[in-house]
């Protein structure tokens, strides 16, 4: 039986001293779909596993295909310290469209990332050691920031929680 991809429901807080959450949005017109353009290193949506090309279904649990550029910008601006975003990878978004799966946080499976509330160096310090040990990464289970620099890095992550 194959396993389906479960979304990303992740809830993003801004930092202290941080101008915005780290990403940038961009429109696919012809998909009319909105995506992750690219994630700022150091910044709360690196920190919570958002990665680039993410799909971004719903914001603030409003369907993101319902709504104008404009209209998913006010969105994530509407409380300046906080953003919910329901993310997919573009492969994860097909598996579950040929699958006649809607898509929506009402309808899929989803892992809740609750993102940090202020920076630390939890992330940065897993990756550096990783990096420096080639022998014994065989397999670590870490969160969804360290998975997303992990990943960055070109290293191999097996299991992430």
């Amino acid at each position: 039986m194959e396993s389906l991809p479960s979304a990303r429901i992740v809830h993003l807080y801004r930092w202290q001293g941080a101008n915005g959450y780290g990403f940038v949005l961009k429109e696919e017109k012809s998909k009319k779909e909105f995506c992750i353009k690219s994630v700022e290193a150091g910044l709360p949506a690196e920190a919570a596993g958002v990665m680039t090309n993410d799909c971004v279904i719903e914001v603030n649990g409003r369907l993101a295909s319902s709504m104008t550029y404009n209209d998913v910008v006010e969105e994530i601006k509407r409380d300046p310290q906080k953003v919910t975003l329901m993310l997919l990878q573009p492969y994860e978004k097909q598996v579950l469209k040929r699958r006649g799966i809607e898509l929506s946080s009402k309808t899929c499976s989803a892992q809740i990332v609750i993102g940090r509330r202020q920076r630390d160096d939890t992330t940065s310090m897993v990756c550096e050691k990783m990096s420096a040990d080639t022998i014994s990464k065989s397999l670590i289970n870490c969160d969804a920031g360290t998975a997303a620099m992990l990943n960055k890095q070109k290293l191999d992550l097996l299991s992430s929680l």
